[in-house]
């Protein structure tokens, strides 16, 4: 029965308590009708001569009520119907209007606006509900879940809800948060209780699967993509603001918030997580639906056989993300420092963080870059990845000088020796130059001069240097460093003398 129909009915009882000789105030009792309406229709009906005869039936009296037969008393918010329609349609609170028509000089009360609001024609908006196949769909979201305790720190932790659309068995799970691997990993583990996948995913538009939301052309997150393609369903993201075209799943989530929290204790999340799959399984999977009218577990049965079978082998779980490289060749991502090739430098790069793995891609999509996954803190380098100089630079370490030196010769193994051995400056540099000296002048050469150097006492860069350049380091002859008693004046200090 409609409401306007109920309406007409309370006009009928209150019509026959008149005939009854019973006043306006005892026929108000009834809470039917007020003294003043009741009045009023006692005078409609005295002039239609309803007091006596056939009484008139329901469509009489609306058609006569309809066109304004008893006097109405206009609104004081009929001067603002064209603003209040406005707001009206654009989803304003009654509340709200009467604040700002109060601000214009209204000076009726709130309940003649709220009864104008409801007065106000509204516009259909009717709904067909959907069927699904046996392992055609299933339906995703995250709800809020309850606030633990651990090691002190309140932890805020959220519930994951998938539901089969046909069967309407669900799994559930609680998780720390909302990310990517997050996500991917919640819908491994729903698959695996399942036993199967369903051919489509219905999601929101969570920012940990979608990154751009739009009716017509979204934006899916590439690594749920790439996951979505490996195992082999569509996903169907909704229109954005309409939580209703995948309403089995908030009624899902609404189902665990409401039947599986309030009686338990949850102390951790791992020992929650426990107790709210045997949940699904043995309570929830064994009640009897309110729409299906089967039990979950039952209706399941019909629709095991038609999942897409679980891969053998479940694709690696990774996320994606923007990292401009920094001058000294590296990237941060996760707290940690990957090199690429010095040539980015200054550049933004798609990196792809894999369960393992962490690889970079230039703007062609080509990997650049391919580092194990480092700790946080801690840094990965590729040597290859450093500029010719920085490369030539790091090469020559101690242990390298060490092995070219012995390469060169005896001579220049020992003076580079003496070179490493200092222990008051680190001469590293020095060595480096000596062994980049034979690339120019040659090791026979090099070793020549290493042996002239040190037969006068010096193992300096310098000195070789100079003995190579000025072509001497095959000159046999050697110097007299002995000085004379009248050879020191104070003005210089030794007297060599050529023999």
């Amino acid at each position: 029965m409609s409401r306007r129909t109920f309406e007409m009915h309370h006009y009928q009882v209150v019509l026959t308590q008149i005939r009854s000789g019973k006043s306006d105030r005892q026929i108000a009792k009834l809470g039917l009708m007020g003294r003043c309406k009741c009045a009023e229709l006692r005078a409609l009906a005295h002039a239609q001569g309803w007091l006596t005869g056939a009484m008139p039936d329901a469509r009489a009296l609306h058609e006569l009520l309809s066109h304004s037969a008893l006097p109405a008393v206009a609104s004081g918010v009929e001067r603002y119907r064209d603003r209040v329609l406005a707001w009206v349609a654009d989803g304003v609170f009654a509340t709200t209007i009467f604040a700002a028509l109060r601000r214009e000089g209204f000076t009726g009360s709130y309940s003649a606006v709220r009864r104008f609001v409801q007065k106000l024609p509204r516009a259909l908006n009717p709904t067909v509900p959907l069927d699904f196949a046996p392992g055609h769909s299933a339906q995703v979201d995250f709800g809020a879940g309850p606030t633990l305790i651990e090691n002190g720190r309140r932890i805020k932790t959220w519930v994951f809800v998938m539901v089969l659309s046909f069967s309407r068995l669900l799994y559930a799970e609680l998780v720390r948060d909302q990310s990517v691997p997050t996500w991917l990993n919640c819908h491994r583990r729903a698959f695996e209780f399942f036993g199967g996948i369903t051919a489509q995913v219905r999601i929101d538009n969570a920012k940990c699967a979608i990154t751009k939301a739009c009716a017509t052309d979204p934006l899916v997150q590439r690594a749920y993509a790439e996951f979505a393609m490996a195992c082999g369903f569509r996903i169907d993201p909704c229109i954005p603001d309409t939580p209703e075209h995948k309403g089995q799943v908030e009624r899902g989530v609404g189902y665990v918030k409401k039947s599986f929290f309030p009686t338990r204790t949850i102390e951790t999340i791992e020992a929650g997580n426990r107790d709210l799959l045997r949940w699904c399984r043995d309570e929830a999977g064994e009640r009897i639906h309110g729409t299906t009218r089967e039990q979950p577990n039952a209706r399941f049965l019909r629709e095991r056989g038609l999942l897409i079978e679980l891969p053998v082998r479940w694709p690696e779980l990774c996320t994606y993300t923007q990292a401009k490289v920094h001058r000294d060749c590296h990237i941060q991502v996760a707290s940690a420092l990957y090199s690429v090739p010095w040539q980015h430098v200054g550049q933004s790069l798609s990196v792809k963080i894999g369960e393992r793995i962490v690889e970079v891609y230039n703007s062609a999509h080509q990997v650049i870059a391919a580092h194990l996954k480092a700790a946080r803190g801690t840094r990965r380098t590729d040597s290859l990845h450093l500029p010719e100089s920085a490369q030539a630079f790091f090469a020559r370490d101690r242990e390298a000088l060490s092995k070219a030196a012995t390469a060169i010769g005896v001579q220049c193994t020992d003076l580079i020796r003496q070179l490493l051995g200092d222990r008051v400056v680190d001469r590293l540099r020095a060595a480096q130059g000596v062994i980049r000296l034979a690339d120019k002048y040659g090791a026979p050469s090099l070793e020549a001069a290493c042996a002239r150097a040190l037969s006068f006492g010096f193992c300096d860069y310098r000195t070789v240097k100079g003995i190579l350049k000025n072509g001497s380091e095959g000159v046999s002859d050697s110097f007299d460093f002995t000085v004379s008693g009248d050879a020191y004046q104070g003005r210089s200090r030794f007297a060599p003398t050529r023999h």
